[in-house]
């Protein structure tokens, strides 16, 4: 029986130290503590314990409880039940660079005219384009960007704007500054993302540069954003030029030494009127994007070479649908500039054999003065092959064939060559 009793009294000593583990000294005794001394005494009652066997349980308990909150606390692994978890660092504030995205591309291409005849080198190896592009995010309503060229020898200022949405994520925005002109498909589109080397006939003669200065009012419906965007990462379009944009522009374009010589620029205060409407949707159930498109250009602008003031008064119509494997791309324009009535077209198709390679063949005829060209008549009619192949999601090869005639009887003017894209 006393030996039961030693055993109870030593569970009963265990139970007190860990009551005390839990009660810190000197608090007043738990509800643990009080119930356990309240047995003990209890036994003493009973006869199985002597006072002084009781008064022994309780001093050791006593110690154990003292030296139990001598003791350093644990280092607890999660914190305890209903306690608040800690702050986490307070995040570092952003900086500019954060905000900040530099890109732009490299095109270097080796060309072979075999009709020396016609004025061009033979044989040649050039840097076409070296763009570097700097955006920035300064809020959510403001966006800049200023891109570069360097492939002339020294920078020429590309684009160099500010877009600003009336709200955040809105579809309505202005853009203020010097950018591509929002006419038709082919003139906004990318040069980093066209796959025949250089843009048709129609497009180098009423806009020799592809840019100009002015204020562009954009609206882009939420949905045709997303459709804009992604057609433009994988199936060459021309990203969001709205599905409507509405532009007063200087209308005279800007110099660009390679595709004009140097014969546009500012010229007068005369101002041009461009309006463009596009709709992108998805057809054949979902699985095919198309886009189909309009554009109008007015406004009088003064030509270096012929001494005179002239009306530009142009009216164009655009489709697109990309290669699933087929797809063709084609435009038309109509009307005057220089003088004289203009008509210009091209249509291209397209044929995607596997997912890194694109097969195209263009036809584009132009008729026609050239703007800022003077009073020379053009009858420029082109065939072009090639075959552009993704080496990686940033480098681009491109294998291309030109038959050129300026008109029915005139020499060849053939042109093959290869090149290289980059981007980064």
């Amino acid at each position: 029986m006393r030996t039961g009793a030693w055993l109870l009294a030593a569970a009963v000593a265990a139970s007190l130290a860990q009551a005390a583990w839990t009660s810190p000294v000197p608090a007043p005794p738990s509800p643990d503590r009080v119930y356990v001394d309240t047995v003990v005494d209890g036994l003493v009652k009973a006869g199985v314990l002597t006072q002084a066997q009781a008064d022994e349980i309780k001093a050791r308990a006593t110690r154990a409880a003292e030296d139990a909150a001598k003791a350093p606390e644990p280092a607890a692994s999660m914190p305890p039940p209903g306690a608040k978890p800690a702050a986490p660092p307070a995040a570092k504030p952003a900086g500019w660079y954060d905000r900040v995205k530099i890109g732009g591309y490299f095109q270097g291409r080796w060309q072979d005219y075999p009709d020396v005849a016609s004025g061009k080198v033979g044989n040649e190896f050039l840097v076409r384009r070296a763009r570097t592009k700097l955006d920035f995010q300064a809020t959510d309503r403001a966006f800049a960007e200023i891109e570069a060229d360097w492939a002339q020898g020294k920078p020429a200022v590309k684009n160099a704007f500010l877009d600003y949405s009336l709200r955040p994520s809105g579809p309505w925005r202005i853009r203020l500054g010097q950018q591509k002109v929002p006419f038709g498909f082919e003139t906004p589109q990318s040069t980093g993302v066209m796959l025949p080397f250089e843009t048709s006939w129609l497009s180098q003669k009423e806009f020799p540069s592809g840019y100009d200065a002015g204020l562009v009012l954009f609206y882009t419906g939420t949905r045709d954003r997303v459709l804009f965007q992604q057609a433009q990462r994988t199936d060459y379009g021309t990203g969001d030029y709205g599905n409507f944009a509405l532009a007063l522009i200087n209308g005279q374009g800007i110099v660009d030494p390679f595709t004009t010589g140097g014969v546009t620029g500012e010229a007068n205060g005369n101002k041009t009127v461009v309006a463009r409407v596009d709709k992108p949707f998805l057809c054949a159930g979902g699985r095919r994007y198309a886009e189909v498109g309009a554009s109008y250009f007015n406004g009088r602008y003064f030509s270096t070479k012929a001494g005179a003031n002239f009306e530009d008064d142009v009216l164009g119509f655009h489709a697109y649908l990309p290669a699933r494997p087929w797809g063709v791309q084609a435009e038309y324009y109509g009307g005057d500039t220089e003088g004289a009535p203009l008509r210009g077209w091209y249509t291209m198709g397209l044929w995607r054999p596997g997912p890194r390679g694109m097969l195209f063949t263009r036809y584009d005829s132009y008729s026609g003065r050239a703007k800022g060209g003077g009073p020379s008549l053009f009858d420029r009619h082109r065939i072009s092959v090639g075959y552009a192949h993704q080496l990686d999601d940033n480098t681009r090869l491109t294998a291309e064939w030109d038959l050129e005639r300026d008109k029915p009887g005139d020499v060849k003017n053939d042109l093959f060559g290869a090149q290289l894209m980059v981007g980064y």
